[in-house]
């Protein structure tokens, strides 16, 4: 396969990773949300640049799409773990380090078979947009009437 593809989705992978954890622990910790999805994004550029030119390919698509991948992840995880701590408190913790550690393998999976990103890249995309989805129709059929 050609070099760039791989290096490619060696950088998507590594950025989904860099989004999984800072989205767990901005999920699990609100106050730093902001502080947290800058730096996954600032890393997921990183990674997903040096993943490029470590391949002999310029850096700077990595600086654009290394961020707009972990945006995706970071709201995914985010979500999960806020809604979790919501509802279970202190067990939230627990599920963070789930997400956190899925962020690890993401990021190993597309080390090693670099392809698999592109797989973990369409499912979070279809779980952002599933998401968003059923938090319109939850609220959909409430208004209130004065």
């Amino acid at each position: 396969m050609d070099s760039t593809f791989i290096s490619a989705c060696e950088g998507v992978g590594l950025a989904l990773g860099a989004g999984f954890v800072g989205g767990a622990l901005a999920g699990a910790q609100e106050s730093a949300r902001r502080v947290l999805a800058v730096l996954a994004a600032g890393g997921a550029a990183a990674l997903f640049a040096n993943a490029l030119h470590s391949s002999g390919h310029p850096l700077w698509p990595g600086l654009i799409a290394g961020p707009i991948c972990a945006a995706l992840a970071f709201a995914l995880a985010a979500s999960v773990v806020a809604g979790a701590s919501r509802r279970q408190g202190a067990g939230a913790i627990t599920l963070a380090g789930y997400v956190t550690f899925a962020g690890f393998v993401v990021a190993g999976l597309a080390l090693v078979v670099a392809p698999v990103s592109l797989a973990g890249l369409a499912l979070v995309i279809a779980l952002v947009l599933a998401r968003r989805s059923r938090e319109r129709r939850k609220h959909e059929g409430l208004r209130v009437l004065r």
